[in-house]
């Protein structure tokens, strides 16, 4: 996502092209507007706030200025209360965290044991394979869930809910943006998890790692570890995994000892406590990220 400024009031239009009748809106001089793609000849599409909502439209890109923007864009989360949190025991409030009493948590100033010790702590506190809150139904499956449990306990952060495009134009321009379910953020499945790993992830010390076997060798070290994968047909669920450290009992997979099939815990259509697999390079998925974090 890059971030650019307007050097003149510049005319957003609906297709690339200059025409009377597809002038969608004027940005003044000196606005911010944003775009995820590379320009294509002379015009370039972009994301701008109109009425409360962001839309996409095509400008010449020779007016603008890219700006560069060092501004983070804080974690969110839903606000727990009495009567609205997360339970293994239930579905219901299934975009809020976990907050129950006594729950393991890993300490990320920890020794590397004690790192490996609480990260199999929470895999048995989580209970994967029984927790009602992670079992598939109504075609439904709830790996996203399990993932951010996983990483909410370990200490480090995945979004379970995320802000929407209109609000992160209004963070990006130093706006306070209140938490409204719906309006300011949206629920966030594996696809869209995948997409937020590429774009936002290394704000939050996460780091992309280029094979199974170094992954799984940072993993073992007491680092979180996260696989996931974005389908080709994007109305299809994408996936993510939590990758465990190795022990004496439960091994990696290896090819001439290097590690092809990371150990790995997961809900989804079928929930694992524990398994090995390269799932993530099945065809059916369009791209895979393996992530790290302290």
């Amino acid at each position: 996502m890059k971030n650019y400024t307007t050097r003149v009031n510049l005319n957003i239009r609906s297709t690339a092209a200059i025409l009377p009748d597809n002038i969608i809106t004027t940005i003044l001089k000196g606005s911010t507007i944003r775009s995820e793609l590379e320009p294509v000849g002379d015009w370039l599409k972009v994301i701008i706030p109109i009425n409360e909502k962001t839309e996409t439209g095509y400008c010449r890109f020779k007016y603008l200025t890219e700006v560069k923007i060092h501004r983070s864009i804080p974690k969110v989360h839903l606000d727990t209360d009495v009567k609205r949190y997360g339970s293994r025991g239930s579905k219901s409030y299934p975009a809020y965290p976990l907050a129950e009493f006594n729950m393991p948590k890993r300490q990320r100033d920890g020794t590397v044991q004690a790192k490996i010790n609480a990260l199999y702590s929470i895999l048995n506190y989580l209970e994967v394979e029984s927790s009602i809150r992670y079992q598939p139904a109504g075609g439904k499956t709830y790996c996203n869930i399990y993932a951010c449990d996983f990483t909410y306990l370990s200490g480090v952060y995945i979004p379970r809910i995320w802000w929407t495009k209109l609000a992160i134009v209004n963070l990006m321009q130093g706006q306070q943006v209140p938490i409204e379910y719906g309006k300011s953020v949206l629920e966030l499945n594996a696809n869209s998890l995948y997409n937020w790993f590429e774009t936002y992830a290394a704000q939050y010390g996460w780091t992309k790692i280029s094979s199974e076997n170094e992954l799984q060798l940072l993993v073992n070290q007491g680092k979180v570890g996260i696989i996931v994968a974005k389908r080709l047909d994007t109305k299809r669920s994408g996936h993510i995994t939590a990758v465990l450290p190795e022990t004496n009992i439960h091994k990696a997979i290896r090819v001439n000892n290097i590690v092809t099939k990371p150990l790995q815990s997961q809900a989804g259509l079928s929930n694992k406590q524990i398994f090995t697999s390269n799932w993530h390079i099945n065809p059916k998925f369009s791209a895979y990220g393996l992530w790290i974090c302290d």
